[in-house]
Parts: C-alpha cells; sequence; structure tokens
C-alpha cells in the first residue's frame, strides 16, 4: 500500500513537472524577442545617428571648400596686386636710378667746369690785374704818360686760348677730335694744353701718349720718342706706359735701332704685367720677328 501511494505521488509530481520546460522556453524567446526589439531600436537610432553626423560632415566640409575657394580668389587676387606693385615698384626704381645717374653725369659735368674755373681763375686773375702807373719822379702829380701800343710779333704764335670754365673732359675731347680729324699741330697743341691746365687728371698720360701718336703721324719720329719717354718718366704708374714702351720700339725699329728697340720691347711686356694684355702678344710678335731676323752685315770700313 505504502509503495502504491509512494509511486502515485511519483506520478503527479512527474505530471505537474511536465509543462515547466515549455513555459522557461517562453520566457527565454520573450526575453530574446525583448532584446531583438531593443537592439533593433539601437540599431535605427544609431544609423539616424550616423545619418546626420555624415550630413553633418558633409556640410562642413561644403563649408570649408567654399572659404578655401574664397581663401584662394583672395590669395590670387593679392598675389596679382603685389606682383602689380612689385612691378610698379621696379618701374619706379628704374626711374630713380636712371634719374640718378644722369644727376651723377651732370654733377661730375658741373665738378669738372668748377675745378677748371678754380684752377684758371688764379692766371685770368693775374691777367686781369692793371699794372701799377708809373710815377715821375720829378712831378709826383703829373698824370702817367701815354705808353703807345703793344702790337704783336707777327712772328711768334697767337697766345693760347683761355681755359677758364672749360673742364677737362671737354678740353681732353676737343684735341682728340683734331687728333682724328688729321689736325695733328693742333691736336698737340691741345694736349700740351691740356696737360698745363689739369697736370693732375687722370687723363694727362693719355693726352701725352697722344702727342707722341700726332709727332708719329707728322714722320717727326725723334719728337715722338721724346714724347713717349715723357710717358713713362712723368706717369711711370699710368696704365699708358705699357702702350709707351711698345710704340718707343716701333719708333726705333723705323730708325734701325734694333737692340732699343728690343730693350723697348721687354720693357713694354714687363711694365704690362699680363699676359692677357694686348701688349704682351704685339710685343711679343716683334721680338721673335728681331729673333729670326738675320743680322745685319757690318758696314765696310772707309780706307
Amino acid at each position: 500500500m505504502t509503495k502504491i501511494t509512494t509511486v502515485a505521488t511519483l506520478a503527479i509530481i512527474g505530471l505537474a513537472a511536465v509543462p515547466a520546460p515549455a513555459a522557461a522556453q517562453n520566457r527565454e524567446h520573450m526575453q530574446m524577442a525583448a532584446e531583438l526589439r531593443i537592439m533593433q531600436e539601437q540599431q535605427a537610432q544609431l544609423a539616424l545617428a550616423v545619418s546626420q553626423l555624415s550630413q553633418a560632415l558633409a556640410d562642413a566640409m561644403k563649408a570649408m571648400n567654399a572659404r578655401l575657394d574664397q581663401a584662394n580668389q583672395n590669395a590670387t587676387k593679392v598675389s596679382a596686386e603685389q606682383i602689380t606693385s612689385i612691378k610698379q615698384l621696379a618701374d619706379d626704381l628704374r626711374v630713380v636710378r636712371e634719374g640718378t645717374q644722369a644727376t651723377g653725369t651732370q654733377l661730375g659735368l658741373l665738378r669738372g667746369e668748377i675745378e677748371a674755373l678754380r684752377t684758371s681763375l688764379p692766371s685770368l686773375l693775374t691777367r686781369l690785374q692793371p699794372p701799377p702807373p708809373a710815377v715821375d719822379p720829378l712831378d709826383p702829380n703829373a698824370p702817367p704818360p701815354q705808353q703807345p701800343p703793344v702790337l704783336p710779333d707777327a712772328g711768334t704764335p697767337p697766345p693760347p686760348v683761355s681755359t677758364v670754365g672749360i673742364s677737362p673732359e671737354r678740353l681732353f675731347s676737343t684735341a682728340r677730335a683734331d687728333y682724328g680729324a688729321g689736325q695733328f699741330s693742333l691736336a698737340i697743341s691741345g694736349f700740351e694744353q691740356f696737360i698745363r691746365t689739369f697736370a693732375d687728371s687722370l687723363l694727362a698720360d693719355d693726352a701725352q701718349l697722344f702727342i707722341g701718336d700726332a709727332e708719329l703721324s707728322l714722320r717727326r719720329l725723334e719728337e715722338a720718342i721724346a714724347a713717349y719717354n715723357r710717358v713713362i718718366q712723368n706717369y711711370p704708374n699710368g696704365d699708358q706706359v705699357p702702350w709707351a714702351y711698345y710704340k718707343r720700339a716701333l719708333v726705333e725699329r723705323q730708325l734701325q735701332r734694333p737692340e732699343m728697340a728690343r730693350a723697348s720691347l721687354e720693357a713694354a711686356i714687363k711694365s704690362a704685367g699680363s699676359e692677357a694684355h694686348p701688349v704682351s702678344s704685339l710685343a711679343k710678335q716683334i721680338l721673335d720677328g728681331l729673333t729670326r731676323a738675320p743680322a745685319a752685315p757690318a758696314a765696310p770700313q772707309r780706307p
């Protein structure tokens, strides 16, 4: 009886326990469905947030591109304005530079005129100063006797033209123009006057060299050598010394003085100081010719 009761109890308990797993599964499904709905809602919210963020990013990119375009336009405009300003500034500087150079040239000419006036003024004042009146020892109150005018001697050359107010450049250019026109005597007078008036000028050695060239053109060979010697002696630091030696050698060759010509050519090369100087190559060519030339036969002795 007890055994039957126990079995019945177990059977009742088993029957009561049968629907429990199904209820548990339903609760689990409901929970999963709820979680799925939550996830779906979260996904929808996330998609909406991403869409809003993408739209905001697109708007920001659009605004940034607009700003960049505006900045590029402004930069281009500023660059064009700067280029225009720089070109205008360069043009202004060029105009100022040209004006400065012109002013410097005018100042140089004016300085030369003032220097010429300063140099010539003492001699002009000396010539303009009246001679002291003659005093008669017998009658101090008597007027000075009338002196007859002094007539110039027909054989004496006219006095040199006054150089008052003439710049060194103008006087030198005038003498050089006479030389170029073949007026060698007039050129010699002009260059000599230039040297007397502007002895400290940088063109003084050039003027002395031109005197030698003019004498050579007049076939006055000894006078040409003397003029070239004055270049060497009076202007030893000038740039015309090599040319003076070289041209003196040419005259000495014409005068049949080969040894003196050789010495002058060697001095020309030495004073030139550089192989690039044109005097060096010219003098070496003539030296080579003197070296290759046979020695002249000795003149026969007169009985």
